[in-house]
């Protein structure tokens, strides 16, 4: 699933769960899917959606200016979808973290700001 709608839909949250994965969010039943189980669940879903997340970062070598850009222009909205779907990964990954707290996780999960996108 991608984009935001402009009005409060919540339905669905009823039936799924949904995790952030890059520009889109993955859509899972309630309580099912690869990702969903724990400490396993979390590192697969750590590991996978990092990849994801490379991927993204290499195919933007730099953002749109802000400043040159103003809210009304797409070139603006690109950053803001970036840097959005960005946070709601790492809100979603303090959250699990949260969950299974004392569990030794080790698991990387995002990347250094000089790390070349393709490299691990």
């Amino acid at each position: 699933m991608g984009g935001k709608l402009n009005y409060q839909e919540t339905d669905y949250m009823a039936k799924y769960d949904q995790l952030p994965w890059g520009f889109v969010s993955r859509m899972h039943q309630k309580g099912v899917g690869p990702y969903l189980n724990g400490k396993e669940g979390f590192k697969k879903y750590a590991e996978k959606s990092r990849n994801v997340w490379l991927d993204v970062a290499a195919a933007f070598t730099t953002l749109p200016d802000t400043d040159k850009y103003g809210l009304e222009s797409w070139e603006w909205t690109i950053q803001r979808e970036y840097l959005d779907h960005m946070v709601e990964r790492a809100s979603y990954i303090l959250e699990c973290a949260l969950e299974l707290e004392g569990e030794n996780l080790e698991v990387r999960v995002g990347w250094r700001a000089n790390e070349p996108c393709g490299e691990n």
